[in-house]
């Protein structure tokens, strides 16, 4: 995985996507089979599904990507914030 493209940590995984309209607004979601980690995007309801996707995933490609170098970094827990 290149430090600068958070993208390429989806690479070889499973992605379920999930997409649901609800009136005016598109839910899309996407979720890593392997791990359970999740992402949810709200987007308008006549917007291209293909671009709902791209959207979901690459939400959940850099989550994956924050939790990782978070997770390699020894001074705290993954997912406690962040220090400004």
């Amino acid at each position: 995985m290149s430090d600068g493209d958070p993208n390429a940590i989806l690479e070889g995984r499973e992605i379920i996507v999930e997409i649901t309209i609800l009136g005016d607004f598109a839910r899309g979601c996407a979720v890593d089979a392997e791990t359970g980690v999740e992402a949810v995007v709200i987007a308008p309801a006549n917007a291209a599904r293909r671009d709902i996707e791209r959207l979901a995933t690459s939400k959940l490609a850099h989550v994956m990507y924050r939790r990782k170098k978070a997770a390699d970094r020894k001074d705290r827990p993954p997912n406690q914030g962040f220090i400004a």
